[in-house]
């Protein structure tokens, strides 16, 4: 477990309101502040500090985001 999984789980313990980077580019892209390719690329430039599942995860809701 690294560090930023024991913060998160902290943080969810204590009901304290949060969002995750990845999470703010999917909301850019479903807000159309972003399109997808752009909400791809920034996804691209993060992979290596995020954990794979949640890398898989919301490059497949980017994907499937209203167009």
């Amino acid at each position: 477990m690294t560090d930023d999984s024991a913060f998160i789980r902290y943080l969810e313990e204590e009901n304290v309101s949060f969002i995750l980077p990845a999470d703010i580019i999917l909301l850019m892209k479903r807000s159309e502040e972003i399109d997808e390719k752009t909400a791809l690329d920034y996804l691209e430039k993060m992979k290596h500090f995020i954990r794979e599942e949640v890398y898989n995860d919301v490059k497949k809701d980017i994907k499937e985001a209203k167009k």
